[in-house]
């Protein structure tokens, strides 16, 4: 049995034109967080920087960097502790 749900998928074309622009590393960042969205039901806790860090395959130094980028582009949006992707709004 598969974990992925049959309808989840991704939307390249609606996707590379909200991500337009933005640095390759911001892409990159922005393309795994996505799939960790997914996994953890649409959000992810602020809190939890070596999780994200590891996953991202970084430093916590640089993605605390990399989260404050994608903040003040609108890509994340933060409420409280929890962090949502903001391109879906």
């Amino acid at each position: 049995m598969t974990r992925w749900e049959p309808t989840y998928k991704r939307e390249p074309e609606k996707l590379a034109k909200e991500l337009d622009g933005l640095p390759f590393e911001l892409r990159g960042a922005l393309s795994i967080l996505l799939d960790l969205f997914n996994l953890r039901g649409g959000v992810l806790r602020v809190d939890e920087p070596q999780f994200i860090a590891r996953h991202l395959g970084m430093p916590t130094r640089r993605w605390k960097r990399v989260l404050g980028e994608l903040v003040a582009v609108g890509a994340l949006v933060i409420e409280g502790d929890l962090m949502r992707w903001g391109c879906a709004s």
